[in-house]
């Protein structure tokens, strides 16, 4: 039971224990698929308090989400798009957000036959980057909408995740990085690669791709000219994953599997940041660096801790079929190898493990002594 929502995170039955379970998960001996769904509700009610809390309870944003049917709630609510603008987006005042937050609602609700909104002369988008009304979108066709004559663009859809390359909010995962659209060629390839990886996924591990289907709601393959390969996610905008240039040479299946892979445990773990902490002590926690072993760079804390768990969970995952695949035991070895000599807990200096919730540390230190002895 859901007993107080605040700031970003809920408490359940007044403590929650997620961080502390997440080893376990990260294993993937089982399907957790329950547990996902309840936290997508948790992230769902958080989102949703967050809209009431801007727009006013008797908005029309909230007025059209309590109106739609239980699918298109979970459409908005979960979208990053939305959590970016209910959370993160400090530059627009409260009148532009719940403007944003109106045209999403109507526009879901419209392709839910619930909405009778004309659509305007500029295209309307969904809020997951998957439908565009009014016009045709770039390397797409146009189709009509459920008995109306209205111009009506659909993003693919792979298993659960939309494959967005051309609505607005494609580019704001990749922060400040310069970014293009791919050409309707490299869209085609990016979406081959992204099927055949989601494939092995799947044959690799049921587990892994139910997490997958639960957390990764948007993959955003794009040109980013400075960088010929990269994947990105980022905590203001959990279940959405950016791909840089995947039609090129670079990606071969098990590449675009292992940043699938990852990009979803982050998404995994900004969903139970919301409902379980990560500091005992937040303000300090934030201003904390620590040294990746696996990359070299350094990270502030926040993203630290989230990388050991990605990190921990790719290893589990490769590590399956590690004795009969070349490319998976060297994807396997590149994760476990960085939690030799306990690299993760040596590498948060002293005032970051004082700054760590007790089960978050219990987790690190459970990672750590597994990885780092097999």
């Amino acid at each position: 039971m859901v007993t107080s929502i605040g700031t970003g995170r809920v408490g359940v039955n007044g403590r929650t224990r997620f961080f502390q379970a997440l080893p376990e998960i990260l294993r993937w001996r089982r399907n957790e698929a329950a547990l996902f769904r309840s936290l997508n509700g948790l992230h769902a009610a958080v989102v949703r308090l967050g809209i009431r809390s801007i727009c006013g309870a008797g908005s029309r944003p909230c007025r059209a989400l309590a109106a739609a049917p239980a699918e298109t709630r979970h459409r908005v609510e979960l979208a990053p798009e939305v959590y970016r603008l209910v959370f993160h987006e400090s530059k627009r005042s409260p009148d532009e957000i719940r403007e944003a937050l109106e045209r999403f609602c109507a526009v879901e609700n419209y392709l839910a036959d619930r909405s009778t909104i004309e659509p305007r002369q500029t295209a309307g988008w969904s809020a997951l980057g998957d439908v565009c009304i009014g016009r045709a979108a770039a390397g797409e066709s146009g189709m009509t909408a459920s008995g109306r004559s209205v111009r009506r663009t659909v993003a693919p859809v792979l298993r659960r995740t939309v494959i967005d390359g051309y609505s607005p909010f494609h580019a704001t995962v990749f922060g400040e990085l310069p970014t293009a659209t791919l050409a309707p060629a490299g869209f085609r390839e990016a979406l081959s690669r992204l099927s055949t990886a989601l494939g092995l996924i799947e044959s690799t591990c049921e587990p892994a791709i139910a997490m997958l289907d639960a957390c990764l709601k948007v993959a955003v393959p794009v040109r980013t000219p400075p960088r010929e390969k990269m994947s990105v996610s980022c905590s203001t905008l959990p279940g959405m994953a950016g791909l840089g240039n995947l039609d090129s040479g670079r990606w071969d299946t098990e590449t675009v599997a292992d940043a699938l892979v990852h990009e979803a445990v982050h998404a995994l773990v900004s969903k139970v940041s919301l409902v379980d902490t990560l500091f005992s002590r937040d303000l300090n926690g934030c201003r904390v660096h620590a040294v990746s072993p696996w990359t070299g760079r350094r990270l502030p804390l926040l993203t630290f801790v989230h990388a050991t768990f990605v990190w921990f969970g790719l290893w589990q995952f490769w590590k399956r079929t590690a004795p009969r695949n070349a490319r998976a035991a060297a994807l396997a070895e590149r994760a476990r190898k960085g939690f030799d000599e306990e690299s993760p807990l040596r590498s948060i200096p002293s005032n970051g493990i004082e700054c760590l919730a007790p089960d978050v540390l219990a987790a690190l230190r459970a990672m750590t002594r597994e990885a780092g002895s097999a």
